[in-house]
Formats: structure tokens, sequence, C-alpha cells
């Protein structure tokens, strides 16, 4: 068995015609009828019924068809790893919240890779504690965390932190100029889950269940905000451009002394230290250059 034989199977198991299957993998039906017949001698049983035009699976061809498959993407997979090794000599797979891949962040992370052409990079979108979880099992070599990992094994540095703003469009009608615990309900306000830190603020100094709506992504929190469908609080990272730029403002609240700061941490596994370690500084001087610090 070979994967030539694999792979014709599998396209005529899909295609049910010699001659289609011909066609498609630039071969004559004397060919492919050679690799089926090689391939059933092997496995020692018909794995097609040829009718007159068209040709159906028998059980058993029924029974290979999936791990036809799987090897034929296995190889594929293989073949562009490969191709990848003869190109890059490191691959890194970075993860962070959706929330931290805003555009400066993005257009910052971009200058680090075009710096670094030996390292393909694969970019994750994924939660906190998934992010953690991926450095665990080793499907994350490099993380940004809201949550510091509570794990002796894996190594935690402040990366950035950010304050936390309400926000609104400007042209957006407000029944005051500054929020109150008292006022806040006359408010449209939009809610998102930030950290427990922030929840746990809220809760303290503010009456719960303010809000008109709560959103689960930031970016589609931004787009109503945006639009001038409410107020909402969000860490300056996510904030900034959009406050440089003039489509947000920033609206006074109360208590704002008391209110967290929300830190983000890079995270990795201990042994990756000096690599890692370096690499991030790299990228911190790109996103806060030293004469900005």
């Amino acid at each position: 068995m070979n994967d030539r034989e694999v792979k014709t199977f599998v396209e005529l198991a899909h295609m049910r015609n010699f001659s289609r299957t011909a066609e498609k993998l630039y071969l004559s039906q004397t060919t492919i009828t050679t690799r089926i017949k090689s391939l059933e001698q092997e496995l020692g049983g018909p794995l097609f019924i040829r009718n007159t035009h068209t040709v159906e699976l028998t059980p058993a061809g029924h029974q290979f068809l999936p791990f036809a498959e799987r090897l034929c993407a296995l190889i594929e997979e293989g073949r562009q790893s490969v191709n990848f090794t003869r190109r890059f000599n490191r691959f890194l797979s970075v993860a962070a919240p959706e929330s931290v891949w805003t555009d400066p962040f993005i257009r910052s992370f971009g200058r680090l890779a075009d710096a670094h052409k030996e390292i393909c990079f694969k970019i994750i979108c994924a939660h906190s504690s998934d992010i953690i979880q991926g450095i665990l099992n080793g499907s994350v070599d490099i993380g940004f965390s809201l949550r510091r990992p509570m794990y002796t094994n894996i190594s935690a540095r402040p990366f950035f932190s950010s304050n936390f703003y309400l926000v609104a469009n400007p042209d957006i009608p407000l029944p005051a100029e500054r929020v109150t615990p008292e006022n806040i309900s006359l408010f449209p306000l939009i809610s998102t889950r930030w950290s427990q830190a922030f929840q746990e603020w809220f809760g303290a100094y503010y009456p719960p269940n303010t809000h008109i709506m709560e959103v689960n992504q930031v970016s589609i929190l931004i787009k109503f905000l945006l639009a001038g469908s409410g107020i909402s609080f969000l860490p300056e990272r996510s904030a900034r451009e959009y406050f440089d730029s003039k489509r947000l403002i920033s609206i006074p609240f109360d208590h704002r002394e008391l209110m967290p700061v929300e830190q983000t941490h890079a995270i990795y596994m201990e042994g990756n230290t000096q690599f890692f370690s370096a690499l991030l500084d790299e990228f911190r001087e790109i996103i806060f250059p030293p004469d900005e610090v």
C-alpha cells in the first residue's frame, strides 16, 4: 500500500466513476484500475462494486474510507510541515483574548513578525482560561492572559496595564454630564464581563441590572458604541485609538479612584525563558518605544 493508491481510492470513492477520476488525477483509466486492484489485493477483498458507468463502495470500502481520508490528510500535513521547515527554523503559536487583538496590538505584532522572518507564527484568539490550558498542553507557546496563572511551571510577567474608561460616541445625547450610582439607570449602559476585580468593583458601588444589553465580544461592543447605541466601560488599550480619532469620548463617573487596573500578563512555560523573554522584550519596545515610556 502506498499513498498514491490510497489517494486514488479516496478520489474514486467520491467521484464514483473511473473516467472522471482518471481525468481529475491526470492518469489513464488503466492506471486507476491497477492501483485499486493492488490496494484490494493487499486489503484482502473488493472495495468497489463495478457497474456499467459507476462504482459503489462495498461495506469494506465504506469501512476503509475514513481511514484513507485521514491518511491522505496526514501525508499532506507532513508535506506542508517539511516545506515550512525549509523556510522557517522555528514555529510559535501566540494566543490572546479577542479584546487584546486591537488594531495597534496587531500592527505592533506585524512589525515583530516582519523582523523575524525565520519564525512562522500561528495566531490564536481565545479566552484567558483556554490560553493557560494551551500553555500547559503545549498548543500555545506564548500567551497574553488577562488572568495571572497559578501554576508554578508557567512563567508570567506583567506586559501592560490599562485603566478603565466609561466611553460613548460624542454625538449621543446623555441625561447628565457625570454618571453616578443614583443616575446610572438613566444611561443606555452596555455591559460586558471584564475581570472579576472589575465586576466586584462595579457591584460594590453601582446597582445591579442597570444595563440595556450585554455583549460578550469587545469588537461587537465597540461597534455598538460607535453607532451611538449606548455607553460602556472599556480598558484604555481598547479605547485609545478611538479617543485619538475623536470617535469616542470619556465620560466622568463616580468612584473611579477605587477602580481596579486591568493587567495583561505574557505567559509561557518554564524552560523557554531566555528566548521568549528576549522576544517579548523586543515586542514591548515596539509597542512602547523607549522614548515614549
